[in-house]
């Protein structure tokens, strides 16, 4: 597979891109990511809009923290935060619409990595399905159990195991969390992920693809289109700091002994609009 446009960047991200690299290598990473984040998007509008949308959902599910949402999401933005929850719900449900399996056919569902219920929340008036859920922060997970409360929330480690039964779940969905979890976690996860899905039933994940190359240099690219999983800031593993880009040909080769793939649908995550959609079904 070749792209001679991903393998372009635009000169200012390649600038980013670099100076990001400079600040890992100096140890200065953690606190420049917050730094950059935060003076990307903390303008005085943006708190006036957060203010506005906060107070619009007292009455139903209310918004997290803003703290909650820099931890789970790297932005405090309120409106980004709902609507990306919404396009990614829209996306799964069609997703599994093409393959005749609405949401609502499912017994049991699980989300992995839920952080503060962004997709979650979207689910609060479906009806048939019990929803469970896991994140290895904590206050995600109090918050969820406060706010959330058709979910079963449990806490997880940053390695297996899940504190669930063997073939529990009927749909198992991940959303931007294998793109910051190196390899050497990834089959563990994988592993553990088909332990709780039965026999039959659905996994979806969001995985960061070649719409997202301009984030790395030009030999990570190179590579990537080589068909080798690309790791960046390993060290970072499980948070917004760790970055890892998955080819389509990888997926299919390292993923294909414990789930079968349905579906690849190319930054098909909307909610993550530069993101792939892929959809397994566990055989058995």
């Amino acid at each position: 597979m070749t792209s001679s446009s991903a393998t372009i960047e635009p000169q200012k991200t390649q600038r980013a891109t670099l100076i990001r690299r400079v600040a890992s290598r100096s140890g200065m990473l953690p606190a420049a990511f917050v730094i950059w984040r935060t003076l990307r998007e903390w303008t005085p509008s943006l708190v006036l809009r957060n203010r506005r949308l906060r107070k619009k959902h007292e009455s139903g599910i209310p918004v997290p923290p803003g703290n909650l949402l820099f931890s789970a999401t790297g932005s405090r933005d309120v409106n980004w935060f709902l609507s990306s929850g919404e396009s990614t719900a829209s996306a799964f449900r069609e997703a599994l619409t093409s393959i005749d399996r609405p949401i609502e056919s499912f017994g049991k569902i699980f989300e992995l990595g839920s952080g503060c219920g962004r997709v979650l929340r979207q689910w609060a008036d479906v009806k048939g399905p019990r929803f469970f859920a896991s994140d290895y922060n904590p206050r995600g997970i109090e918050w969820g159990r406060s706010n959330l409360p058709f979910v079963s929330f449990a806490v997880n480690k940053l390695e297996p195991p899940l504190p669930f039964d063997d073939a529990q779940f009927d749909l198992c969905y991940a959303v931007s969390v294998f793109t910051h979890l190196p390899e050497h976690l990834q089959e563990p996860w994988l592993r553990e992920m088909r332990r709780v899905t039965r026999p039959g039933g659905m996994l979806i994940v969001t995985l960061s693809g070649e719409g997202d190359l301009v984030r790395v240099t030009p030999e990570e690219q190179r590579r990537f289109f080589a068909g080798e999983l690309v790791v960046v800031d390993e060290k970072f593993a499980g948070t917004n700091m760790c970055g890892v880009y998955h080819p389509e040909s990888y997926v299919r080769t390292h993923w294909s002994p414990y789930f079968r793939l349905l579906r690849f649908i190319p930054e098909g995550a909307k909610g993550s609009p530069k993101q792939d959609l892929y959809v397994f079904e566990r055989t058995a």
